[in-house]
């Protein structure tokens, strides 16, 4: 069997990957999972993006159903408990080193991820698979598999963006646990900085990085460059058509844009530039200006009018 096709999105929570990942699945060939990690947890209760829980959704039903017939079964819990054990950011030098393969626990987890991937690809017909589940170690657990092929995508957003995102977050609803500018900055840093080693990892051609911004300024050529990325024609991924079926709509994870009906629209959300308090702007670029210089935002705050996205 040919290896899979997996673009796997790592960075840092709020920089746009379930936009990203809606944009890739909704075109011809390929289908977004979105957080496939998240698949597990609280399975019984878990709602595909298709409106219906995951148990009943013919697409996700039937690529369970041959993931444990490759497998010998499928057991949700146990597959989160392989997940706390061998996918801790801390265990990514382990798994890059190659010291993962001889762990029968890290084999384990590979095995159900493989399984999953290939029963969405023989169910949906896709030959790119598009994860957004942001797990450095599990990005390069699965990059040292033959039985996938494992691209990285690595996103990034401003960090001020984020940080900015998370506290709006947090204020419109007080049951999530707030942040400190700090904690934010500081994670942002490790993220991205990981993020760079699992990339570094799958050699020339394996790994691309990408802005949030340059994203929603110019979709087109971004996901040009992702689809060349994943190694295959331009030609053969195309935008679907009326009667496509709509596989972008059975993402997992992710936030509530999986839920809508229509295709997906882009639009910078760009509120933070006029809406956060300069002390906190500033705040976090006095953290994060080596990687933000490094990836190409300027550190003066931005001038123009905020827009927030819909």
């Amino acid at each position: 069997m040919e290896p899979v096709t997996i673009l796997y999105i790592l960075g840092s929570a709020r920089s746009g990957s379930s936009l990203l990942a809606s944009l890739v699945g909704e075109l011809d060939g390929c289908f977004a999972t979105a957080e496939t990690r998240l698949l597990w947890h609280g399975f019984d209760d878990r709602r595909c993006g298709c409106g219906v829980p995951v148990r009943e959704c013919p697409v996700w039903s039937a690529a369970i159903a041959y993931a444990a017939d490759r497998a010998g079964g499928v057991d949700p819990g146990q597959l989160v408990s392989l997940q706390r054990h061998t996918t801790r950011t801390r265990h990514v030098g382990r798994i890059v080193g190659g010291r993962a393969d001889e762990h029968q626990l890290s084999v384990e987890y590979g095995d159900a991820l493989a399984h999953l991937y290939q029963g969405l690809s023989e169910v949906t017909g896709a030959r790119v698979i598009v994860d957004s589940s942001k797990s450095p170690a599990e990005a390069a657990l699965l990059g040292r598999r033959t039985d996938i092929d494992c691209r990285i995508v690595h996103l990034v957003r401003d960090a001020r963006a984020v940080a900015y995102s998370w506290a709006r977050a947090a204020g419109r609803d007080p049951a999530r646990r707030r942040q400190s500018l700090v904690d934010t900055a500081s994670r942002w840093v490790a993220t991205n900085m990981i993020a760079e080693r699992v990339c570094r990892a799958a050699g020339d051609g394996g790994a691309l990085r990408i802005r949030y911004e340059d994203l929603v300024a110019d979709a087109n050529t971004t996901l040009a460059s992702i689809i060349g990325l994943a190694g295959v024609s331009g030609d053969g991924l195309s935008e679907p058509t009326g009667d496509t079926p709509r596989l972008s709509r059975h993402m997992v994870g992710g936030n509530a844009l999986r839920f809508a009906p229509e295709r997906t629209v882009v639009r910078a959300d760009t509120e933070w530039a006029g809406a956060m308090p300069r002390y906190a702007s500033a705040g976090v670029t006095a953290i994060c200006w080596p990687l933000l210089a490094r990836y190409g935002y300027s550190l003066a705050r931005p001038a123009g009018r905020a827009e927030a996205a819909v």
